[in-house]
């Protein structure tokens, strides 16, 4: 090891890494997109032993699906089933994210009157 090389955890990386990635989908600015990418592509290259693209969705989706569940069951259950199909390999991954996409948006709109 040279004397600039530090040890970074695995599970620190990839969590890393799915926090820019959830950053991405939430951002509507062009300008910051593109920064983000960059700086997405700057992390990939910089620890190559890099996750995929599926597993950095799926801990997103993960992440989400958690965070739901303490307020809102039903986005819970949505995240829950794009997890699973994420997971089983039963939906496309631009399909995936335009769907977590879409429940963040509507999540605001979706509030129910009990």
């Amino acid at each position: 090891m040279d004397k600039d090389d530090i040890v970074i955890k695995r599970e620190f990386v990839n969590k890393l890494k799915a926090y820019i990635a959830e950053i991405e989908y939430l951002c509507d600015d062009d300008n910051l997109t593109k920064k983000i990418q960059d700086l997405q592509d700057y992390v990939n290259s910089s620890f190559k032993d890099s996750s995929s693209e599926k597993e950095l969705l799926e801990e997103v989706i993960y992440t989400k699906m958690k965070d739901s569940k303490k307020f809102d069951r039903d986005l819970y259950a949505k995240y829950y089933m794009l997890y699973q199909d994420v997971k089983n390999n039963r939906i496309d991954i631009e399909r995936a994210k335009e769907l977590c996409e879409s429940f963040e948006r509507f999540a605001h709109y979706e509030k129910r009157i009990f």
